[in-house]
């Protein structure tokens, strides 16, 4: 490992042919003897040399490992690990776009639970390394987060996928969960069970809510209310596991959550979300801590939004009530729960 870690640091300084000679050596390495140390020499090398073409090989090597699903989860880790650190730096930023083309081609290609969520990750990490905003001296193809998310929207429908794609996922864990039970193998904790792809269930899931929370603090405008709504349906109406229901119940709080970016429910999606599922189906709200929390905090902000009270989320003692009780929106609901 040090002489690996040697070579990494050295290798601006080597001719081409040595890089050449050393990446067909790691290459003829079998996927399960491929050590950590081994991919952070490769990913030090992709960052750190000088040949374009060999950076390149370089990272079609780790994602060559990363998509390959018989590789050992814990090599895909490592290799995925090393190829955001490259996704990250300088040295990649010319091939950003092209990347996000060929990710986005990808999803669309009927690509495997495996190779989806890995694509949602280096999109991910790519699209938020564009920056927030254009610095005086920046070349003038710059782009910031916010033209190239919408940019991915207009001409990739890349929102309507990842929405469409979480139903889809539900639709095959539930398949995948009754299988099991039908062959007398109900796992003990379905979150930690493996329904689909290669990695527990509820890992699964929130690597799904995590990019889209992503897009929307970047994109937020013009989403179809129906998919909002067909995701409600899918992870709270028909949850087969109270974890599937909270865990959308936490996102939502979070996406309201102010940041330096975009708020990614806006204030229109709340309340029609509000008032078209949370309010007509009360009992859902009852279900767990998770649920009557998010119907609490949803409750105060489209009551503050309306001006019916004043409230702010991270002081919940500063409550006040503007109007009669029986005027602020869910009231009745309220009661039912």
């Amino acid at each position: 490992a040090p002489l690996l870690t040697l070579l990494g640091q050295e290798c601006a300084n080597f001719p081409t042919q040595y890089l050449d000679h050393l990446l067909k050596c790691v290459k003829a390495i079998p996927l399960t003897e491929l050590t950590p140390a081994l991919l952070s020499f490769v990913g030090d090398l992709s960052i750190r040399c000088k040949e374009q073409s060999q950076r390149t090989e370089m990272i079609e090597l780790l994602w060559s490992i990363v998509m390959d699903e018989t590789t050992p989860t814990e090599v895909v880790s490592r290799a995925m690990s090393k190829l955001q650190e490259i996704f990250k730096s300088s040295v990649f930023a010319f091939m950003r776009n092209e990347w996000l083309v060929r990710l986005i081609n990808i999803l669309k290609s009927s690509s495997t639970l495996h190779q989806t969520r890995f694509c949602y990750e280096a999109l991910n990490v790519i699209i938020q390394s564009f920056p927030a905003r254009i610095i005086d001296g920046t070349s003038a193809e710059a782009e910031t987060v916010y033209v190239v998310t919408e940019r991915l929207q207009a001409e990739h429908h890349l929102l309507d996928f990842v929405f469409e794609e979480l139903v889809k996922f539900h639709s095959e864990s539930a398949a995948a969960l009754e299988a099991l039970k039908a062959s007398d193998k109900q796992p003990d904790d379905i979150g930690k069970a493996i329904l689909c792809g290669r990695t527990p269930f509820l890992s699964e899931l929130e690597s799904r809510l995590v990019f889209l929370e992503c897009l929307l603090r970047r994109f937020n405008s013009g989403v179809a209310a129906s998919h909002f709504e067909n995701v409600w349906s899918s992870l709270v109406e028909r949850a087969f596991w109270q974890g599937e229901a909270d865990a959308l119940f936490k996102w939502i709080i979070t996406c309201r959550g102010k940041s330096e970016l975009l708020i990614a429910l806006t204030d229109d999606t709340l309340t029609a979300l509000f008032n078209s599922r949370m309010t007509l189906s009360p009992q859902l709200m009852a279900t767990s801590e998770a649920a009557f929390n998010t119907f609490k905090y949803v409750f105060c902000d489209v009551n503050t939004l309306s001006k019916r009270i004043t409230w702010a989320p991270d002081k919940e003692e500063s409550l006040e009530i503007t109007s009669r009780p029986t005027q602020l929106l869910g009231y009745s609901a309220l009661w039912e729960i």
